[in-house]
């Protein structure tokens, strides 16, 4: 037993003698992380994850793609079970129109107009004597294939009758006859 500097005695070695016990080590002061600078020394929160913060739940990049691609599926095929091609008769209305905008450039007077949307035409007489609306009608009754009996109604119409109605293939005519005003015609494609 030796005698230490402090004056107590101690259990060590004696001097020139090795220890076969282990020195007890002190613990190593922690090191504080370093100050914070630019945006989070004022309090406001880096864009930079850290080691503490919440790791994001990972999502696979297909999902939303694979998702997206079986909703545009579906669409096309609602689409394409509801639209259906167009119907003969739709077809026949269609060249129908084409033919009553090529009677009436062909037809050409001041009378008569075509319709915006070429599917229908009006003649408008400014009176009994307009040779050059009744010389449309005959040139629009010929164009468009209608029967003699039209061109005979047209002409033996009179203001009793009020306005006349008739129908042929995919167009249909309506007319109305005053002294004064003349014979008013409208073509138009049937529906």
């Amino acid at each position: 037993m030796t005698h230490s500097a402090m004056g107590g005695a101690s259990t060590g070695p004696a001097e020139g003698q090795q220890s076969n016990a282990v020195e007890a080590i002190e613990p190593v002061p922690a090191i504080d992380p370093p100050a914070p600078s630019g945006a989070a020394a004022w309090g406001v929160p880096s864009a930079e994850p850290t080691d503490n913060a919440p790791k994001a739940k990972r999502t696979l990049p297909w999902r939303p793609l694979a998702l997206g691609a079986l909703a545009g599926a579906a669409v096309m095929g609602l689409v394409a079970l509801f639209a259906a091609p167009p119907t003969a008769d739709a077809l026949a209305r269609s060249a129908a129109a084409g033919k009553l905008a090529a009677a009436a450039e062909s037809c050409t007077s001041s009378s008569l107009e075509l319709g915006s949307d070429h599917r229908m035409v009006a003649v408008d007489s400014s009176g009994e004597n307009d040779s050059s609306a009744t010389l449309a009608v005959l040139c629009m009754n010929d164009e468009l294939g209608a029967p003699d009996l039209i061109n005979d109604s047209m002409s033996a119409t009179s203001s009793n009758h009020g306005r006349v109605q008739q129908g042929w293939g995919n167009f249909s005519v309506s007319w109305s006859y005053h002294p004064e005003n003349g014979l008013d015609v409208y073509y138009s494609v049937a529906r």
